[in-house]
């Protein structure tokens, strides 16, 4: 069955994802050209992780302690020497200034005396984490206080923000994207929105992962875009898991700032544990050894219900109150007293440190389209620092937007017709793809998160390639279903290149622990690079890299 007659919208700058990169890059975008539309398959300025981050940024702020060097090595020390440092070095140079523009913007920071309330998260060796003001009712949602005020600015701007979209394909002619092709759930129908210029900014792939604290549209879509269009992925086996995510009496992620006022982490037996598996920084250890310590103690039957307690009984009433006072008054309206009560948590897939390749410009290996924010990789190596990944999307994000905006100035208008699109229908499958899908991210969960192994990884391709084999047999019945049929086909592509590229890496390394190659291995500097040749036929290179210690 065909889908039916194809709208068209004409953009000079066409932005995929309606979250902090996304809304950053049009409010720079605008500048230089008139039509930027931003797509959303929710909607732009309330989904995303940054709508469910801590609202956190780290940056480098003149004046003090702290110094542009120092915020680059400790990037780079957290990364384990996997990262591109021009891209940290872009980072931490524009750090400051990425503050200035969310300010300009609306965007209200914590402050003490007039002076930003800087916060020492762990990994990072001074204070340098800033923290928007959150309204009380924004505790699980913290992140609406920076994205609210920037969709008010996109939408005065001029951009055109189309929400409930979901792209399914970029268009190309030869080596140039020339747009997207995108189905509008609420009109279910499908749409060409051809652009001189694309920027993918719609977030990681947290969702593949049953225990997680992502957003619910954060499948993986750019990073199966990029596949389909020859876009290749790096470090993709590096997947970030957040080590203390609460689940009773509320879902919430609690702050590692924590633990720069004294919170510790104990097992069932009240020991504390994390100077056994890190002896110099413990409980200021990174989220990758938080984790992996975590792994440990429930490996040795020292936790309860796979979950260890956050003690916070340790911090300063003064500091609790000036630094975590919404946190508490949160906490205590469930019934919890941080000053008394230890706290089960347990880790949750958190961010993709690996993504689209890019380069200083946000430049990808196809001509005009470009990428930032959590699907671009290169910034973070092996572990992101706490507070990393928003300054990241400001920053790149701002970047892509102009350099987007001045090709698509310059380059010339290429008229193509629409691909010719055929929805699967008439297949005997009777399972539905919530049921696929949950094999597949219980798939990835138990053998591809915190510990992995050659056998591990080898049980989740196969059966990554049977959810394959089940979601062919199935047909589609309207423009919803078919759009959860593509998720969930990108899904299991994403999910492969995650896998491929575990199995590829040999050795342990930041995020990435393979328990049959325990250790770091000098071989392994470099990157592992996933592209697909053809539909369900992957080319996994290992690059080397040498001078990452710099």
């Amino acid at each position: 069955m065909l889908p039916g007659p194809i709208r068209s919208v004409e953009s000079d700058v066409l932005i995929i994802g309606g979250g902090l990169a996304g809304l950053a890059a049009a409010l720079e975008a605008v500048r230089t050209v008139p039509r930027v539309t931003v797509l959303c398959k929710r909607k732009s300025g309330m989904s995303g992780n940054t709508l469910v981050s801590g609202g956190g940024f780290a940056a480098f702020l003149p004046g003090g302690d702290d110094s542009c060097e120092r915020y680059v090595q400790d990037t780079m020390e957290s990364g384990k020497g996997m990262n591109d440092r021009t891209l940290v070095e872009i980072l931490a140079r524009q750090s400051a200034p990425a503050i200035e523009r969310l300010e300009g913007w609306g965007v209200k920071f914590m402050r003490l005396n007039g002076e930003f309330m800087s916060k020492h998260a762990p990994g990072h060796s001074c204070p340098r984490s800033l923290y928007c003001e959150f309204g009380p009712r924004e505790q699980t949602i913290r992140g609406l206080a920076v994205l609210r005020p920037l969709r008010d600015r996109v939408s005065q701007a001029g951009a055109r923000l189309m929400d409930h979209v979901a792209v399914i394909q970029l268009v190309k002619k030869d080596d140039r994207v020339i747009g997207a092709l995108g189905i509008d759930l609420a009109q279910e129908e499908l749409i060409y929105f051809s652009a001189q210029a694309v920027i993918l900014a719609a977030g990681g792939a947290g969702r593949l992962f049953s225990r997680n604290n992502n957003s619910a549209e954060i499948t993986g879509d750019a990073f199966s875009l990029a596949l389909n269009a020859g876009v290749p992925l790096r470090d993709m086996e590096f997947v970030q898991f957040y080590p203390t995510m609460l689940h009773d009496p509320v879902k919430l992620t609690l702050s590692n700032t924590l633990f720069g006022d004294g919170a510790v982490l104990r097992n069932a037996l009240g020991e504390k544990f994390m100077v056994k598996y890190a002896p110099q920084d413990a409980d200021m250890a990174t989220r990758d050894q938080m984790c992996q310590a975590i792994f440990g103690e429930i490996g040795a039957k020292r936790a309860v219900a796979d979950q260890v307690y956050l003690d916070c009984t340790g911090i300063p009433a003064p500091a609790l109150e000036r630094s975590h006072r919404r946190l508490k008054q949160y906490l205590e309206q469930h019934g919890v007293d941080m000053q008394k009560d230890w706290l089960p948590v347990s880790p949750a897939a958190h961010f993709s440190m690996g993504g689209i390749r890019i380069n200083a410009c946000c430049e990808t290996s196809l001509e005009g389209l470009y990428a930032a924010g959590e699907c671009a990789g290169g910034v973070h190596g092996a572990n992101r620092l706490a507070t990393n990944a928003l300054t990241e999307a400001v920053v790149f994000g701002s970047i892509a937007g102009e350099r987007a905006a001045s090709f698509a100035a310059k380059a010339g208008n290429l008229k193509v017709p629409p691909p010719r699109i055929v929805w699967p229908d008439g297949g005997t499958g009777k399972e539905t793809c919530a049921e696929i899908r949950n094999f597949l991210c219980k798939t990835m969960w138990e053998n591809a998160s915190i510990i992995r192994s050659k056998e591990s990884l080898s049980r989740a391709w196969e059966n990554i390639r049977h959810c394959r084999e089940r979601l062919s047999r199935r047909g589609c019945a309207g423009f919803r279903d078919w759009a959860k049929y593509l998720e969930l086909k990108g899904m299991c592509q994403v999910a492969e290149a995650v896998v491929r590229a575990a199995l590829c890496r040999e050795e342990s390394r930041g995020s990435h622990f393979r328990e049959d190659f325990p250790r770091e291995n000098t071989r392994w500097i470099g990157s592992v690079e996933v592209a697909m040749m053809e539909e369900h036929n992957f080319r996994v290179d290992f690059r080397p890299s040498h001078g990452f210690y710099r």
